[in-house]
């Protein structure tokens, strides 16, 4: 699992996220990888993070990773087999998007403005924000079956490239040009 987001904003809620990794642990033998832009190593929420994990014997099931550059980060997304975003009120993240381009499954929060690219059960799942059962339900959804896994992700890279890559995104905005001139005349 690959989850990105800055370190120093509570609304990330690692934490969560950390907790429905520690619940499926027990019954998956799952790693998560925390991606983020980091400032300081001192800084009280990544420290909370860090205590978490050491606390939680976590240590061998969680990795950090800070500052990577644009195609380091498009590396970790090939990495892995599933994206989540738990973040609270996000207005527009572009993190799962990315991850579906590379052929991932995501879930995210239902707080997410973004929540949209997900179709529910065909490649990944919104839950709702901050509900714990809930996401670990949902992750647990796909992990369980690695056919559904791979489905889903392939699902998430046909969405891309049928609705979000840029081509496309030209196309319907010169048609929304088109449209609107014709009505100004």
């Amino acid at each position: 699992i690959i989850s990105v987001g800055q370190f120093h904003l509570e609304r990330k809620r690692h934490i969560l996220l950390l907790d429905a990794v520690r619940k499926l642990v027990p019954k998956y033998d799952i790693r998560l990888t925390l991606v983020g832009h980091l400032k300081s190593e001192n800084s009280p929420n990544f420290q909370r993070i860090m205590n978490y994990i050491h606390s939680n014997n976590l240590d061998e099931r969680v990795y950090i990773k800070t500052n990577l550059e644009y195609i380091q980060l498009q590396r970790e997304y090939c990495a892995h087999d599933l994206y989540v975003l738990p973040s609270e009120n996000e207005p527009a993240a572009m993190s799962h998007l990315e991850a579906m381009s590379q052929g991932l499954p995501v879930i995210c929060s239902d707080s997410n403005g973004t929540d949209d690219y997900i179709r529910e059960g065909v490649n990944g799942y919104v839950f709702q924000t901050n509900a714990l059962d809930d996401l670990t339900e949902k992750i647990e959804a796909i992990i369980s079956d690695r056919n559904v896994l791979v489905e889903m992700g392939c699902q998430s890279r046909t969405i891309v490239e049928q609705n979000y890559l840029p081509t496309h995104f030209c196309s319907q905005f010169n048609d929304m040009l088109k449209t609107v001139s014709e009505h100004l005349v």
